[in-house]
């Protein structure tokens, strides 16, 4: 849907949470940012929610059950590597790897040395060890500082290969003197440390989204190539045959240019002001890192586009960010959520238990799952946009009945099926920087 470029690349929510774990009770250095780095630049916001996210027991199975890859951030003595150890016990311990560059730095004896001369060595070592795990598809734990993008820029790489979500987690210690003190095998002096806290980037998202796992969109995408040529219309397989689709070749005619194939966006923006606002509002800030469903109660199939419709629910339409019709964005927190009229209205013509869109806040979701090679990847929004006028407006439509629901065609060769019943795919809010 948005292309960007090579730097950008997908990156998980940042965890705030203050641990469970007994010793590192009540300790600053434990405890965690809530939202994205980027919200910490600015001094007035408080960035101190009170929950604990990490004790959710939906956000530990979900992390359990789908290729994810956290990634530590933060100076010497933090806490990370003992933060790192806790996560890896929630895991069987076949089933999870911890990568730190501090495992390369030991003699034939056993003795810790660091050499600044073997950093660059060292580091291409973690990175070769995350690199072999995530083709076993493990759970990864990447134990470094990672204080600039160029440090974590291979990780998010590699994560993208191999389908892994990417998850920050951030320490939060800034004082000297008790890095310092808590830095394990004292080789970083107290200048170092007073350098490389100058020297650490913010992590600044672009945009938030709902995302979905590799397993979860196999689902998915496995479900349109079962599905597609069982709707039987006569004009629909003429469509198909137009288009050039067969039953082998579906997501090579409609290519994915997105940077993270299977997604729900909620807020897009490269301006830093505008991304501060809409992350600090109360509703994103819940909402960060929680792993809910997403309800797919439709399909539509353009000779530009394929994506599948969405049906939030009042929890995710509070952080959704629709666009009016003059392009402005409606303002998270400032809305109600209401029944609209225009529901009733499309029902009228529907004589069928479909599951009927939603025309008011939130009708424009949708995961994109391809277009036609050669368009931009914002075309499944306009094609959406033109679904729901014609929806509105009660445009003339070619309709047959299925066993999972409705088929229809608008004009300009555009097909829709609604289903009976929704299509429910496990997913997690995140921020991609």
């Amino acid at each position: 849907m948005f292309v960007h470029d090579n730097r950008s690349r997908i990156c998980g929510t940042q965890y705030s949470y203050k641990s469970n774990i007994k010793t590192c009770q009540s300790s600053k250095s434990f405890q965690l940012s809530t939202v994205p780095d980027v919200l910490n630049i600015e001094e007035n916001l408080n960035v101190n929610v009170e929950r604990d996210i990490w004790s959710d027991y939906s956000v530990i199975q979900f992390c359990k059950k789908y290729r994810v890859m956290y990634i530590m951030k933060g100076l010497p003595g933090s806490g990370k590597s003992t933060i790192a150890k806790q996560i890896s016990k929630l895991f069987h311990s076949n089933d999870v790897v911890i990568c730190s560059a501090d495992d390369f730095r030991f003699n034939k004896d056993g003795v810790y040395v660091f050499d600044a001369s073997k950093l660059y060595e060292t580091h291409k070592k973690c990175q070769s060890k995350a690199q072999k795990y995530c083709m076993t598809g493990k759970t990864i734990i990447i134990d470094n500082t990672n204080l600039s993008r160029k440090d974590f820029q291979p990780y998010l790489s590699m994560a993208e290969q191999h389908h892994y979500l990417t998850l920050f987690v951030q320490t939060q210690e800034t004082d000297t003197g008790v890095l310092y003190s808590r830095n394990v095998h004292k080789n970083v002096p107290k200048q170092k440390i007073d350098a490389m806290k100058s020297n650490m980037e913010r992590v600044i998202p672009f945009c938030f989204c709902w995302a979905i796992p590799k397993d979860e969109a196999d689902r998915l995408t496995n479900f349109i190539e079962k599905n597609l040529f069982a709707w039987h219309h006569p004009l629909f397989i003429l469509f198909l045959q137009l288009v050039g689709v067969n039953r082998f070749n579906l997501y090579d005619v409609f290519g994915n240019s997105c940077l993270f194939s299977i997604y729900v966006l909620s807020y897009y923006s490269t301006d830093k002001q505008n991304i501060l606002k809409y992350g600090s509002s109360d509703s994103v800030r819940r909402h960060l890192g929680r792993v809910t469903q997403l309800n797919v109660f439709g399909y539509c199939i353009t000779k530009n586009s394929l994506f599948a419709r969405v049906k939030l629910t009042d929890k995710q339409k509070k952080v959704f960010c629709d666009i009016d019709c003059k392009g402005n964005t409606i303002q998270v927190d400032e809305r109600e959520i209401k029944h609209n009229e225009s529901i009733d209205t499309f029902k009228k013509y529907i004589f069928s238990d479909i599951i009927v869109p939603d025309f008011g806040i939130g009708c424009t979701a949708y995961i994109s799952l391809g277009v036609k090679n050669g368009m931009l990847p914002a075309q499944s929004t306009n094609d959406l946009l033109f679904l729901l006028d014609a929806e509105l407006n009660s445009m003339p439509y070619l309709e047959l009945k299925l066993n999972s629901g409705l088929l229809r065609c608008y004009k300009r060769d555009l097909w829709v099926v609604y289903l009976n019943n929704l299509n429910c795919f496990d997913t997690m809010f995140i921020a991609i920087v």
